[in-house]
């Protein structure tokens, strides 16, 4: 009975998160992100343009990143192709003992 109490209180708990986890970003306030770049300067703080940028950068990285798992995936199964093959031409060429 403890298990179905904590799968029922996980269950609330993520339904009350999602909402939130799921909002939209939200709409710039001014025309400058001037409050941004003056803590930008006092504090170092991000500006939304950094954040932009970076998170753009992220995104390439991780279309790159699936590219690369793709490349890697056919090689590997083109080697072990090879390797079947090879193993057959030597099981059929087994040369007689002398």
């Amino acid at each position: 009975m403890d298990e179905i109490a904590r799968l029922q209180l996980v269950s609330r708990n993520y339904e009350g998160l999602k909402p939130t986890v799921l909002l939209k970003l939200r709409k710039k306030r001014a025309l400058i992100d001037g409050g941004g770049k003056i803590l930008n300067w006092l504090f170092g703080v991000s500006t939304n343009e950094e954040l932009d940028r970076v998170n753009r950068r992220v995104d390439s990285l991780s279309t790159e990143a699936s590219a690369m798992v793709h490349a890697l995936e056919e090689h590997t199964s083109l080697i072990n192709e090879s390797i079947w093959e090879i193993k057959g031409h030597r099981i059929g060429y087994k040369t007689p003992d002398l």
